[in-house]
């Protein structure tokens, strides 16, 4: 009788035995496949949460500057309100003081500073006013996303102005009061 290989129990037990090596060998290709997924998956996981973590971070400094900002838009609304009250009261303050020299007879000398105090309170109220206006373009361009380093600037120099004046009109008061009288 002709022994075939599959007959033969020598090669089908090396057979066997190659197989069962390559069987072996893709088992732990694959498991080394696995790990490195493994490692990949944990390193994308932390990826994700140091993601997640700046997110967090960036939106806290958001909301933070976001705060911030409309502090600052308070603050300059009510410096705008508060120089126009002054700037007003000088108005009043410099027609109650002409009215008194008028009704005594000394108000021709006081006159030209009287009346640029009143100029220069008149300016002060007026910008001062204005500054609600251009806190609102502010608010306006930022929620149409357009750039607010015009508007902001504006209002400070509205506020800047409506301050110079105030103080510009009372030292001709003062200067008018001292020469003049």
């Amino acid at each position: 009788m002709d022994q075939s290989p599959l007959h033969d129990p020598l090669p089908l037990a090396e057979l066997l035995q190659s197989s069962n090596v390559q069987l072996q060998q893709k088992l732990l290709a694959e498991q080394w496949a696995l790990e490195e997924a493994h490692v990949l998956h944990s390193e994308a996981e932390a990826a994700v949460r140091k993601s997640q973590r700046k997110f967090e971070t960036l939106s806290d400094r958001h909301a933070v500057l976001s705060k911030a900002d409309e502090r600052v838009e308070s603050l300059f609304m009510e410096a705008g309100k508060a120089l126009a009250v002054l700037n007003s009261a000088g108005v009043a303050a410099v027609l109650a003081f002409s009215q008194a020299l008028v009704a005594k007879g000394n108000f021709e000398k006081f006159r030209p500073y009287a009346l640029g105090a009143l100029l220069l309170f008149l300016v002060g109220a007026f910008v001062a006013s204005i500054v609600a206006v251009a806190i609102a373009h502010d608010v306006l361009a930022r929620v149409s996303e357009k750039s607010k380093l015009k508007q902001r600037s504006l209002h400070i120099i509205f506020v800047g102005v409506a301050m110079v004046t105030f103080a510009a009109g009372a030292g001709v008061f003062m200067m008018g009061m001292a020469w003049a009288l």
